[in-house]
C-alpha cells in the first residue's frame, strides 16, 4: 500500500511539475543582435530590394520592395507601403527590439502566457531572414526576409 502511495505521489509531483503555474514562459532568441545590426549599418547599404513574405492572422502575403537611398518605392507593394508596413532593413530591426521589448515588458508584469520570439540572420549582409513571434506556442506573426543588393 505504501508502494502505490508513493507512486501516486510521486506521478502527481511529476506533473505538477510539467504544469505551467504563475508566470508564463518568456523564450527570446534574437541571436547576436548588436553584432548583425552594427555590421549591416557599416556597409551602409541604401539601395537594394527585399522580398517579404508575411504569415499571421490566417494570412499570408508576399511583396517586393525596392529599397533607394532607404526610402521604400511603391511598385507591386503598393498596399504593403500603404498601410505602412514595416519596408526596410532598419524597420525590420527596430521591429525586432519592440518585440523584445513587449515581450519581456508582458512577462515582467506577470502575463501568464508563453511568449517566444525567435530571429534569424544572413551572414553576409547581416539583415534578418525570419523574425517569428509566438504566443502560448501559436504562430502570431512570422516575417521572412530575402534581400538582393541592387548594382551587383
Amino acid at each position: 500500500m505504501r508502494f502505490i502511495l508513493c507512486f501516486v505521489i510521486f506521478g502527481l509531483w511529476l506533473l505538477m511539475g510539467a504544469c505551467v503555474f504563475g508566470k508564463g514562459e518568456l523564450d527570446i532568441d534574437i541571436g547576436d543582435y548588436e553584432y548583425h545590426l552594427e555590421a549591416w549599418n557599416n556597409q551602409n547599404m541604401l539601395d537594394y530590394q527585399i522580398e517579404v513574405i508575411y504569415m499571421g492572422s490566417n494570412r499570408k502575403t508576399q511583396t517586393l520592395i525596392t529599397v533607394k537611398n532607404n526610402i521604400p518605392e511603391s511598385n507591386d507593394s503598393s498596399y504593403w507601403l500603404e498601410e505602412n508596413r514595416k519596408s526596410t532593413i532598419p524597420e525590420f530591426y527596430s521591429l525586432i527590439k519592440s518585440y523584445e521589448k513587449i515581450f519581456r515588458d508582458a512577462h515582467n508584469s506577470g502575463d501568464n502566457r508563453l511568449l517566444s520570439l525567435k530571429v534569424s540572420y544572413n551572414t553576409k549582409y547581416h539583415y534578418p531572414t525570419s523574425i517569428i513571434s509566438k504566443v502560448n506556442g501559436s504562430t502570431t506573426q512570422h516575417f521572412i526576409i530575402s534581400l538582393k543588393p541592387l548594382g551587383e
